[in-house]
């Protein structure tokens, strides 16, 4: 739950640093890389909780085959009680996760502004959390510098992924550009 909390406040204190300026980048960094690093103990937990279900069946399956062997009662006692102490630990994992979840279900999905420039034909797409920044009229296109409207636009919706995960993605890195000194 205090995942949650510092979520909630990190996202209030994006919210609040899109009014200001320069704060705003260093607050998006720090919510998408959070953001990020929650999705990947999600899905560590997820892979955590598949791995103790399959651990509890065959637990099952052990009980099953030792039943009619009386001698190995105490091994049957055993193993009861490591699978009632595995699905104590499932039962947990799953309230995490659920968590996750809920944090999942709050959290908006970017949209990717895909655009063709009419004057040089250019395709290029704007991946944003604010889709209604990015129109036609506020476009401008990054080969010939053409900013008079003259776009086809299309709005997607691509996956339930942060930019972070999308951009760059898999995609190995090929440049690092400095600003200029002033």
């Amino acid at each position: 739950m205090a995942d949650k909390a510092q979520f909630k406040q990190a996202m209030a204190d994006l919210r609040e640093a899109c009014k200001g300026g320069k704060e705003e980048l260093s607050l998006l960094s720090q919510v998408e890389r959070y953001s990020g690093e929650l999705r990947r103990e999600k899905a560590s937990l997820s892979r955590r909780i598949d791995e103790l279900e399959r651990t509890v069946a065959s637990k099952d399956g052990q009980i099953e085959n030792l039943k009619p062997l009386t001698r190995l009662h105490d091994q049957i006692a055993e193993v009861v009680k490591e699978k009632a102490k595995l699905e104590r630990e499932l039962a947990d994992l799953r309230t995490v996760v659920k968590e996750w979840h809920e944090i999942d279900d709050e959290q908006s999905t970017f949209v990717n502004v895909k655009a063709k420039c009419m004057r040089c034909s250019l395709h290029f797409i704007v991946c944003t959390e604010m889709p209604e920044q990015h129109s036609a009229r506020t476009l401008t296109c990054p080969e010939c510098g053409q900013q008079r409207g003259h776009f086809l636009v299309w709005k997607e919706t691509p996956t339930e992924e942060f930019i972070c995960q999308s951009v760059p993605g898999e995609t190995p890195h090929s440049e690092f550009g400095m600003p200029p000194h002033s």
